[in-house]
């Protein structure tokens, strides 16, 4: 798997899944998976994330994480990433939600389909949503996967429930939600 820590431009089309990923649990697994089912129509399948929580680095707040970035790294290549994009958040987050479309999406990451959970967010301030990314991808012929809520006890799997389950040492939920053992 090919690892950068900058934005390289992309000779060949993608698939592109974007997050952090952090625990890389049973919903991003989903995300992960369509991206390299999809890949199956000739796209390279890729991942843009990056090594620090744009939450944390946003919100000035110190996030524990799940995985480690190698661990997160070492997961996506078990599942079939080829390449994943993990450049410093600050690089890009005062790009506006049309810039990221363009600038990264299109002209660097040559992206003809983008995957994302239901919650995702983009652009400076995080003012992109699904809807938006929807709208600015179909100007670029850029198909849009948005995964809908992936539940475990009829509330959606995410990160953040996760490190509160291990926080409350409920260690039971947090590895259902992160591997889907019932």
């Amino acid at each position: 798997m090919e690892i950068y820590y900058n934005l390289k431009k992309s000779e060949i089309s993608t698939a592109v899944a974007l997050g952090f990923f952090d625990g890389v649990h049973i919903a991003h697994r989903k995300i992960l998976e369509r991206t390299v089912k999809y890949s199956k129509r000739g796209l390279k399948p890729c991942v843009l994330t990056f090594s620090q929580n744009p939450r944390a680095i946003v919100e000035n707040i110190k996030l524990d994480l799940i995985t480690t970035n190698e661990q997160k790294l070492e997961i996506m290549k078990n599942i079939g990433i080829q390449a994943v994009y993990m450049p410093d958040f600050n690089s890009i987050r005062d790009l506006s939600p049309e810039e990221f479309v363009s600038k990264i999406l299109c002209d660097t990451l040559n992206a003809k389909a983008v995957f994302c959970g239901f919650n995702y967010r983009f652009g400076k301030s995080g003012v992109g949503d699904t809807d938006t990314l929807k709208k600015l991808c179909k100007e670029y012929n850029i198909e849009v996967f948005v995964q809908t809520p992936v539940l475990y006890k009829d509330k959606p799997v995410s990160s953040t429930r996760i490190r509160s389950a291990i926080k409350n040492e409920d260690f039971k939920l947090a590895e259902r939600m992160l591997v889907g053992i019932d």
